[in-house]
């Protein structure tokens, strides 16, 4: 099919038989020399097109003409024909095209008129001139009225544009008015002068002929049709023409205007030739024609006399173009007057074979928006509809949604809903931009395909309506009804009529299990075979099976199988039959996996990868929920900066995004409140997220929701409400199957009770194993502090320990306190006794000179404290014949060796002139025996402490002491004072705590605790004598007297002392 655009619509007519006017030139010419867009707005027939031309010829700009009419409604066929008519003016290079526009692009027109505008100008010849004509004819259509807004927002010097209307400019251009961007002239400024009125008339000798052969006579003449016509070309051209053919200069006879046109139109139809009438009467059904088209209308083939320049100039036809390729058009008064002729001129028939011709020749061209309306006027319903039937497939694919919906909107509403397919065609010409409008097309055809058996028809309007539901995301309660219709259909067509079909509804189906019936009985049947199906099928159903796929696999918790979806859809994104919209819906669905998986870089880094796509195609469908993915990634990650970026970028226009995301919106705001502690905030925030899940019925989001609902609840003291949130949670998770909202909300269950002091069995041990088998590391509402406490508790109780640990280290998450036992820290350091460092639980390798001396920098901050250590200090005792700058180069270097042996750069702290270990990151059994001595002390430091509880805290204490400080290491002046300190600092903290027991009559516990001590202290003679008196009251003297004789002989053995005179007197007299 021809569909390349007619040479009237693309090309100037030409300018024979044009008065110039210098006035109204002038004035355009002082518009353009104040602003780069002039519109010239006036009634039909007042001289716009030959003031363009004349304007054209005087400037000798180059120039782009196009003629606006019905079709460029459609934003398809306006940029198909538009860069057809700039192509010419462009260079070869492909850096100077402008955009090709897609179906994708209607999601947001406004953005890619505005690139695509920006690009064409810019590959555009220095100081070329577009004239748009007849903007009237399309300008009451929104779509069309974005496109104008953004040509004209892109004027500038370098690209002008020249603007003819009947109507004025739109208040949408205000702006550019009273930025002085645009300038007016109107039909003031048209309408003729009486010296005008004269120069048309001094081109007329038909009329001048009539004239008294007196001075004032052609003055007169001119008066007097200036007054008569007020000014209007048009009715100048026509009364002159009847004064040539009546042989009357008396204007005062002439008829008034409406009497006029008719009868100078009638004049010519009469005094024409049969064939001459027939030729002006067929072609005028047509809007503009050629020689080929006339022949076939008039049925003649000799037309070519009728368009010789007398009669194109006496009927008023322009001519566009020359030679073979010319196109005519009649102007638009005489046009109207032909048409109103032809019910006179041919019977009903004949006009309605006449019209079905000239659709049929319009069809031809590619022009089915004026084959249709051509039908419809004439009421060949039957004709419009076969139309639209056979071109609905193709013109959906080039995007001209519009062209198929005015096509179809012309019909009967009897017509349309007598055929499933012209309702089926009619809703999908809908569905883009009014989901909501086009599922009340989609189900009275399901009706009639069940009816007509047709099951092709009925799988396409079942998935069709689903779709529906799923884009306009409004509530996706209906859902469940389809589903149930879905297996009427399965039990009436057991098998799909080809695999494209299957695939379709494949894609419906999982969008109805992921936003609505996740625990439907069905679901892994579905998703089996969608599984199976992904990699069989072409790149665009790939990429909406395994969007829809991937998100129920997410949503339900089955994340492998979800990573092997996404592997299989990463292939497409480099295809080149890939189009951006699929692109950013694949980019989009690996986003919002990375975020589920815990790798929150890489969502982010995809989020922006999809941000530059987004912004180079101005295709923008998922940029809400993208951004949603962003700022979810970075709560998780613990990035407020980051996330208070994405927060802005959605806060922006998420008013206008879907339900759905808005919701997800205000649940991360209240997520992110939660992060930074404003419990109050995400209190409410979270309502709302919930509240607008609730309205869609959206059951994933109102179980994660409730679960974040209830913690934060916990966390603000409202044990009641955070109960009932959670069982609400747990039910709900459990009856859509979620695994993943079901760990999230065991989780809950389980710190609410830890912190209300009872057994987290059965929630800890059930969430963790679920979190173990599907590979569990995030959901929506994740909090650091929550789950690093599940995991400090699992790993004491020795629950799911070998899942916690990989937890933990995933998610680098920070111990609750420095005494957690078998905490997984990243960098874990052993300092009491033998000196050990393990990097994410592997032995770091200590050989080599240089790891040594890296690693004495290492030993000698924790020597004095591992936590905020001068640096002048450290430096004095490493480098103590080093000066200030030397000692500072070799800090530096050390500290860098020591990051890089360590593998990690955020392991090692330096700020504000102080150096030390990031608690985040390194584990310090230092740290852990000095947390554990404070605990002892204080119970001990307590009125009166239970004595079992202050025992534990003791023994705790010294299996935390495995062992002197560096106790295999060279002494060093660094070293000695710390390992003096922490000996001396568990001796007092024993007999301390020894004391208080033997105060609360335990002297057993005491005992206990001393002869722990002395075996990590042999020398500490204070405690002997406590132990010794402690045995001693208990009756135990024999025991007392081996114990000592044991403890003198080690002293003389291991260490060459001996007693005290004092303690051997005491001995004696406990004997």
């Amino acid at each position: 099919m021809n569909s390349a655009p007619t040479l009237s619509k693309i090309n100037r007519p030409q300018s024979g038989g044009i008065v110039l006017r210098p006035r109204v030139l002038n004035r355009i010419g002082r518009g353009f020399a104040a602003s780069p867009i002039v519109w010239v707005a006036s009634p039909a027939g007042s001289g716009k097109t030959k003031l363009a031309i004349s304007y054209l010829e005087a400037s000798g700009l180059p120039a782009i003409w196009y003629e606006v009419d019905a079709g460029d409604m459609d934003p398809a066929s306006f940029f198909r024909t538009f860069g057809q008519a700039c192509a010419a003016h462009l260079g070869a290079d492909s850096a100077t095209q402008p955009p090709l526009f897609s179906p994708d692009h209607l999601f947001d027109l406004a953005a890619f008129a505005r690139r695509y505008f920006r690009a064409l100008f810019s590959g555009l010849p220095e100081a070329t001139l577009l004239v748009l004509e007849n903007v009237h004819a399309a300008e009451a259509e929104p779509s069309f009225k974005g496109i104008l807004q953004a040509a004209l927002a892109e004027a500038s010097e370098h690209v002008r544009i020249l603007v003819l209307s009947r109507s004025a400019p739109p208040p949408e251009l205000a702006r550019l008015q009273a930025n002085q961007q645009l300038a007016l002239v109107d039909w003031q400024h048209l309408r003729l002068t009486e010296e005008e009125t004269g120069a048309i008339l001094a081109g007329h000798p038909a009329a001048l002929a009539t004239l008294e052969q007196r001075p004032d006579a052609e003055r007169e003449l001119a008066g007097g049709l200036h007054a008569r016509s007020g000014g209007w070309v048009a009715a100048v051209v026509l009364l002159l023409d009847q004064i040539g053919r009546v042989g009357s200069y008396d204007v005062d006879r002439l008829d008034s205007r409406e009497v006029l046109f008719p009868y100078f139109a009638q004049e010519m139809i009469v005094a024409a030739s049969p064939e001459l009438r027939r030729f002006l009467l067929c072609t005028a059904i047509l809007p503009n024609f050629d020689l080929a088209e006339a022949r076939q209308l008039t049925g003649s083939t000799d037309v070519d006399h009728f368009v010789t320049s007398a009669h194109c100039q006496q009927y008023f036809i322009d001519q566009f173009g020359s030679g073979a390729g010319a196109s005519y058009q009649y102007h638009a008064l005489f046009r109207e007057f032909l048409l109103s002729r032809l019910p006179d001129a041919f019977s009903a028939d004949e006009r309605q074979q006449l019209t079905a011709n000239a659709a049929a020749l319009l069809e031809a061209r590619g022009e089915l928006a004026g084959a249709g309306e051509l039908l419809a006027d004439a009421g060949l319903m039957p004709q419009l509809a076969a139309l639209a039937l056979r071109h609905a497939p193709m013109v959906l694919q080039q995007g001209r949604y519009r062209t198929l919906s005015d096509l179809l909107g012309q019909l009967p509403t009897a017509v349309l809903n007598a055929d499933p397919w012209l309702l089926f065609w009619a809703g999908t010409s809908r569905m883009a931009l009014d989901p909501g409008n086009a599922r009340l097309y989609f189900e009275p055809a399901l009706t009639l395909f069940q009816a007509h058996d047709n099951a092709a028809g009925c799988y396409l309007a079942w998935s069709s309506i689903v779709d529906c539901i799923y884009f306009e995301s409004r509530d996706y309660r209906p859902l469940t009804h389809w589903l149930e219709m879905l297996d009427t259909l399965r039990a009436r067509y057991p098998a799909f009529p080809d695999a494209q079909i299957e695939a379709r509804v494949l894609a419906s189906v999982l969008a109805a299990l992921a936003f609505h019936a996740m625990g439907h009985a069905d679901s892994r049947h579905w998703t089996d075979r969608a599984l199976v199906f992904i990699g069989t099928v072409d790149v665009q159903t790939q990429a909406s099976l395994g969007f829809m796929l991937t998100v129920y696999h997410l949503w339900t918790g089955d994340l492998e199988r979800a990573r092997v979806v996404l592997q299989l859809m990463r292939a497409a994104v480099a295809s080149p039959q890939t189009s951006d919209l699929l692109r950013t819906t694949i980019l989009t669905t690996e986003a919002m996996g990375y975020w589920f998986f815990a790798e929150n870089d890489a969502c982010i880094a995809v989020v922006e990868q999809t941000e530059a796509l987004m912004h180079a195609s101005d295709i923008y469908l998922w940029k809400h929920a993208l951004l949603n993915h962003g700022l979810a990634a970075a709560i998780s990650a613990g990035n407020v900066m980051e996330a208070e970026s994405f927060r802005a970028k959605l806060a922006q226009d998420i008013h206008m995004g879907r339900p759905l995301d808005q919701a997800m919106h205000h649940f991360e705001r209240g997520w992110l409140a939660l992060q930074q502690d404003r419990l109050r905030e995400a209190e409410l925030m979270v309502e709302f997220g919930r509240n607008g899940f609730r309205s869609l019925n959206f059951r994933f989001g109102v179980a994660f929701t409730l679960a974040t609902s209830a913690y934060i609840a916990h966390l603000l003291g409202q044990a009641e409400q955070a109960d009932t949130f959670v069982e609400e949670a747990e039910a709900l998770s459990r009856d859509v199957d979620s695994k993943v909202a079901l760990c999230h909300t065991l989780m809950v269950r389980a710190v609410m009770a830890l912190d209300r002091g009872a057994p987290t069995s059965p929630w800890l041990p059930e969430a963790l194993a679920l979190g173990r088998r599907f590979g569990i590391t995030n959901f929506p509402g994740w909090h650091d502090p929550m789950v690093a406490r599940l995991a400090a508790h699992a790993l004491a109780t020795g629950i799911e320990t070998n899942y916690v640990t990989a937890l933990v280290r995933k998610r680098r998450l920070q111990a609750p306190t420095a005494r957690v036992k078998h905490w997984p820290w990243e960098i874990e350091l052993r300092v009491l006794g033998a000196f050990s460092v393990s990097c994410s639980g592997e032995p770091l390798a200590q050989s080599g000179k240089g790891n040594r001396r890296t690693l004495d920098t290492l030993k000698a901050i924790v020597a004095y404290g591992g936590r905020e250590v001068a640096i002048d200090h450290l430096s004095a005792a490493l480098w103590p014949d080093a000066d200030g700058d030397s000692a500072k180069g070799a800090f530096d270097v050390a500290i860098h060796r020591l990051r890089k042996l360590l593998g990690n750069a955020d392991a090692i702290v330096v700020s504000n002139g102080k150096v030390g270990l990031n608690m985040h990151l390194c584990g310090l059994d230092l740290w852990t025996f000095q947390a554990h001595r404070q605990i002892a002390l204080d119970l001990a430091k307590t009125p009166d402490p239970d004595s079992d509880t202050l025992l534990t805290a003791a023994l705790d204490m010294l299996a935390a002491y495995t062992g002197d400080f560096l106790a295999d290491e060279a002494e060093q002046p660094w070293l000695l004072p710390q390992r003096e300190r922490l000996r001396a600092e568990l001796v007092r903290t024993v007999l301390t705590v020894g004391e208080k027991l033997e105060a609360l009559n335990a002297p057993t516990s005491a005992t206990t605790v001393y002869q722990r001590a002395l075996r990590l202290h042999p020398t500490a003679e204070g405690i002997c004598r406590h132990l010794l008196e402690c045995l001693r009251a208990e009756g135990r003297s024999a025991e007392a007297s081996a114990f000592f004789a044991e403890w003198q002989h080690t002293l003389k053995v291991v260490y060459g002392a001996a007693p005290s005179p004092s303690l051997v007197a005491m001995l004696d007299w406990i004997r």
